[in-house]
């Protein structure tokens, strides 16, 4: 500060500037935040999908090498265990995979 400078002037210059300071101080510390919570998330997302398949699903396919009618064949005896009675828990299981679901704000729809 020089003899000329108004003393208050240059602290009302150094107020500003410390305002200013904390300030951008808040603004770092809430992209922090938001960094850190993306990152958790992130984290959470990776484990997810490193977790195993809890069961196998079974081939939606017929075997390579089957004629025409061997292919129908195959085709109704799926369609046929797969449109019968659930009786046991992995049918159960097999079918509730199947279905989807379809929800919006107001709304929830079931397709199955």
């Amino acid at each position: 500060m020089s003899k000329d400078e108004d003393p208050m002037a240059f602290l009302n210059k150094m107020r500003n500037k410390i305002d200013a300071i904390k300030t951008i101080s808040e603004e770092q510390s809430e992209e922090a935040a938001v960094i850190a919570s993306a990152r958790d998330r992130m984290d959470r997302i990776d484990a997810l999908l490193a977790e195993p398949v809890p069961h196998e699903s079974k081939p939606t396919k017929p075997p390579a090498g089957l004629g025409p009618q061997e292919e129908v064949e195959w085709w109704n005896k799926k369609i046929a265990s797969l449109s019968g009675p659930v009786t046991d828990e992995a049918q159960a299981k097999e079918r509730s995979s199947s279905s989807v679901s379809y929800k919006s704000s107001s709304k929830s729809y079931d397709r199955k």
